[in-house]
């Protein structure tokens, strides 16, 4: 909200099936993870578009300005439609860029190493 104080949604009841922690639980009533058919997987891996969209979740649920620039990367073809805005905003902010050859890979995993990167330039460009 304007006066910094997140809003938070209506607690879903166990919105997924496979996790019962509610940190879990006010994320996803926050916008911020979404899953997939009530599923968290919270042993599964996160692709590099996954973050972006929920780099960008953060961003809006932080009240940041999540406009961007069209990405224009060699690998266009292989993002995900509900993943292009998130790639857009990570990479027109400077949060993540291409993987080399001008491909953003968005299929890759990431390690936790690039994901305290992502989460570190998240937090020094937010007002």
């Amino acid at each position: 909200a304007a006066d910094g104080s997140l809003q938070y949604r209506t607690r879903s009841n166990h919105p997924f099936y496979d996790v019962s922690n509610y940190d879990i639980f006010d994320l996803a009533s926050l916008g911020v993870m979404k899953g997939s058919n009530k599923i968290f997987s919270p042993d599964g891996y996160l692709t590099r578009e996954q973050a972006a969209v929920i780099i960008r979740n953060i961003a809006i649920t932080l009240d940041q300005d999540v406009t961007a620039t069209e990405s224009h990367f060699a690998d266009q073809h292989s993002i995900s439609e509900w993943a292009q805005t998130g790639i857009d905003y990570v990479a027109s902010k400077g949060l993540m860029g291409g993987t080399g050859n001008n491909n953003f890979s968005t299929k890759a995993y990431m390690d936790y190493e690039q994901s305290y990167v992502l989460l570190y330039r998240l937090f020094t460009k937010l007002k």
